[in-house]
């Protein structure tokens, strides 16, 4: 899609939010989680890193898998900014509340486990990259089923 309309859209919604919540509101988090990953599909690495790290902030009280959201968002930015190791850290423990939430073989998974997947092969770890990437396409074609 088109990020930089996409952000646009985000930071004026989260100027809203903000005026209505207070700027470190729960009601804010999933905004925040949004432009961060739009951040980070801009480029915009260190800028992703802070909004994520923000949302996360804001989501202390949450329901566990919201933060896993977040944390999956902010793995993948990491990998970006080129903290592979924070962000397998971050990324290891989004798998692990997704697991213990929806269930080890539910496809809510997936998406934590290929962001794991390249944390590790940024940290040059090809067999645990691919071990996670088979996991993940397993549980993609379980839940979404072969042809989807």
């Amino acid at each position: 899609g088109n990020h930089a309309v996409k952000k646009t859209l985000l930071t004026q919604s989260l100027a809203i939010q903000e005026r209505e919540f207070g700027r470190d509101h729960r009601n804010t988090s999933g905004t925040l989680t949004d432009l961060g990953v739009a951040l980070a599909d801009l480029g915009e690495t260190e800028e992703a890193v802070t909004t994520l790290q923000r949302s996360l902030h804001c989501k202390q009280d949450a329901p566990e898998h919201e933060i896993a959201e977040t944390l999956t968002g902010l793995g993948q930015a990491l990998v970006a900014a080129g903290d592979a190791a924070k962000a397998k850290e971050m990324l290891s423990r989004a798998v692990s509340i997704k697991e213990a939430w929806f269930g080890r073989t539910h496809v809510e998974v997936a998406s934590s486990l290929v962001q794991l997947a390249s944390a590790c092969g940024a940290l040059g770890d090809k067999a645990r990259k691919r071990m996670l990437l088979e996991r993940a396409l397993r549980l993609q074609v379980r839940g979404f089923g072969r042809n989807s």
